[in-house]
């Protein structure tokens, strides 16, 4: 299994704001490529109702994908908040939501336990393991969050931590924050019939195939965590 270096910023009490390297591997960089490219399947995956599950979709299909090649990867119940600069500046003030100007602005899922029976409530990514040991994510529904016109704007790319699985961060270009707190308790995903459907194996094919597109594998991928 081949590895990217992608180096992520270390930040807290001790650190000294350092930058680690970690090993991605590479199929996981070129399916977070493919997917922001809009893949028919990233794209039917999206147009799905909110109810089906879209990030269940997603995240089964990306596993198919990424263990076809050779990569450990396993689904991770989580919460996910997707914050633009200005709610950050308000979080950093404390203020209540109800004083936020119209400019702040969040978005997301948080997961509630499911009682048996009971409609999936909570957000699922893919959890990926390096050679090295450490592991990270990739959100293949990410984009769902964004919101141009509140200048929030998010997509899948590779996700490390370095406090374990506590949460994992990431902020993206235009300042917008995005992180994500694991739940692995939350497991009624496995309850429907979108995670159990096994995806077509040609659509699986097709998408491995396209993983060796040399173009996948740009900068544009490198995380760099809040």
């Amino acid at each position: 299994m081949t590895m990217l270096k992608m180096t992520t910023e270390v930040t807290g009490e001790g650190t000294g704001n350092k930058q680690v390297g970690y090993d991605v591997p590479t199929a996981v960089v070129q399916l977070a490529s493919l997917w922001r490219a809009k893949s028919p399947l990233a794209k039917r995956a999206a147009a799905l109702p909110r109810s089906t599950g879209q990030c269940v979709e997603a995240t089964r299909f990306g596993i198919e994908v990424l263990t076809a090649v050779g990569v450990e990867a396993k689904p991770l119940p989580c919460s996910l908040m997707v914050f633009n600069l200005a709610a950050q500046i308000e979080l950093q003030q404390d203020r209540l939501i109800g004083e936020w100007p119209d400019e702040a602005w969040s978005a997301g899922v948080a997961a509630n336990p499911t009682p048996k029976g009971k409609p999936w409530d909570a957000h699922l990514v893919i959890e990926w393991k390096a050679d090295s040991g450490h592991t990270g994510i990739l959100d293949l529904d990410l984009a769902r969050y964004s919101r141009p016109m509140k200048k929030m704007a998010v997509y899948p790319v590779p996700v490390v931590s370095d406090a374990g699985e506590i949460k994992f961060t990431q902020k993206f270009k235009d300042g917008t924050l995005a992180i994500w707190t694991p739940e692995r308790a939350l497991t009624s995903f496995k309850a429907g019939d979108t995670w159990w459907i096994k995806p077509r194996r040609k659509d699986v094919a097709a998408v491995v195939a396209r993983l060796d597109d040399a173009r996948l594998t740009g900068v544009e991928s490198q995380p760099a965590a809040a």
